[in-house]
């Protein structure tokens, strides 16, 4: 079974850098990249939603799942993300929301992706961040949606402010040092860098804040990195090294 996992991992990791892009976001008409939106909503009323179409760029039939990220949130916003397939409301009991099940993209398919949020009593602000994923995993881009219900703003205290959850890892290209900086929710994680073959070259426990690790040994070239907390992939992208 692992050789089977590692076999699959290598050939995502191999598709990606012959192929490039696999997916694209179409909002009215319009092919967007990282796009970022704002959506109002009213206290009490029914969600107010977001909508994309996802489609499958890359020629081949692809694996397609999500994984959102609660930047900023406030405890009264539910929230819901649907598919084609199904709607699944995400739970704030973990600020990162993985998607249940994948489903699968025939070439030149594509499938509504359709991200929603509502407060029952009281004004309520969140700022989602959604990784639209591939294969095993590699973020392919992402979406990032401020929804407002009640008129209300994000960032309304120093205390809301502590609750961002942040994932940075820089510069990339890299030359001499990587750096990787998180907030507590991905503390304890396993930073794991793989080469084109899939074999693992770099493995590192990362604690909350500012992690280094030198890779000035590393030839220049496409590698990958994976964050992984218990067990379960949090990223995967590309990492090309440059010295």
């Amino acid at each position: 079974m692992k050789k089977n996992i590692l076999s699959l991992f290598i050939a995502t990791l191999i598709t990606s850098i012959s192929f490039g892009q696999l997916i694209e976001i179409h909002h009215d008409g319009e092919v967007l990249e990282s796009p970022e939106s704002v959506v109002d909503g009213t206290v009490g009323a029914a969600a107010v939603f977001q909508g994309y179409y996802v489609v499958n760029v890359s020629g081949s039939p692809l694996d397609f799942s999500w994984q959102r990220v609660a930047e900023f949130s406030q405890s009264c916003m539910d929230d819901q993300i649907c598919t084609d397939d199904s709607c699944y409301p995400s739970s704030y009991d973990v600020p990162v929301y993985n998607a249940p099940e994948s489903l699968t993209l025939a070439a030149g398919d594509s499938t509504y992706f359709k991200v929603g949020a509502s407060s029952s009593d009281d004004p309520c602000c969140a700022i989602h961040k959604y990784y639209l994923k591939t294969g095993l995993g590699v973020v392919q881009d992402s979406i990032m949606v401020k929804f407002r219900i009640g008129a209300t703003e994000c960032f309304l205290s120093t205390d809301e402010l502590e609750e961002v959850v942040e994932l940075n890892v820089y510069p990339n290209p890299a030359n001499a040092i990587l750096t990787i900086e998180v907030s507590a929710v991905y503390a304890g994680s396993a930073l794991k860098i793989y080469n084109v073959l899939g074999e693992e070259i770099v493995s590192r426990t990362i604690n909350t804040g500012k992690n280094t690790i030198n890779i000035e040994s590393l030839p220049n070239g496409v590698y990958f990195y994976a964050l992984l907390k218990d067990g379960e992939m949090m990223e995967t992208k590309k990492l090309i090294v440059k010295h």
